[in-house]
């Protein structure tokens, strides 16, 4: 089976009942077995919690779980848009935000590369630059990076939970 998201554990593939000491020895059996390198998939939750530049770093010193991480991590942001496409049937405008997505050229250059075949064009300068438009004028799919700030909607969600 190879690595999976560590978030993603299908049911097809592993039954959990909340409190079942079953369950969780079949887990703990699980994982080891069905991982190719437990290791990267660690490093792979790490990555999507904000720990891209260490990751980075680790990439930069010739750390191959660093490296698979990575990959992994680029996949399946692929594979997610992959199965957006289809369901949308279509694709107008594909936006990176957040700290990875606003901050991280090269992570936006591998996932738009392989949209080249839709007619998504790359603009480097403004992807260098992080956006906020990050493909040329002819692209057939608008690639932007939009700042986030979710500070903010915490504080507006907060506030009307609160008055209400």
């Amino acid at each position: 089976m190879g690595c999976f998201n560590c978030d993603e554990v299908y049911e097809s593939q592993f039954h959990y009942d909340e409190g079942c000491d079953a369950c969780i020895d079949s887990l703990v059996k699980f994982v080891p077995k069905n991982c190719m390198a437990c290791k990267s998939c660690e490093l792979a939750c790490a990555l999507r919690h904000s720990a891209s530049r260490e990751i980075n770093a680790a990439i930069e010193q010739g750390n191959a779980h660093a490296r698979l991480a990575r990959d992994k991590f680029i996949y399946d942001i692929k594979r997610y848009i992959g199965e957006y496409l289809v369901l949308m049937e279509g694709l107008d405008a594909l936006t990176f935000t957040g700290g990875i997505g606003e901050h991280d050229a090269a992570l936006r250059r591998e996932v738009l590369s392989s949209l080249g075949f839709l007619g998504l064009r790359i603009d480097e300068q403004g992807n260098a630059a992080d956006g906020p438009v990050v493909t040329t004028p002819d692209s057939a799919i608008h690639g932007l990076v939009l700042p986030t700030n979710e500070e903010i909607v915490v504080a507006r969600e907060t506030l009307r939970v609160i008055g209400s």
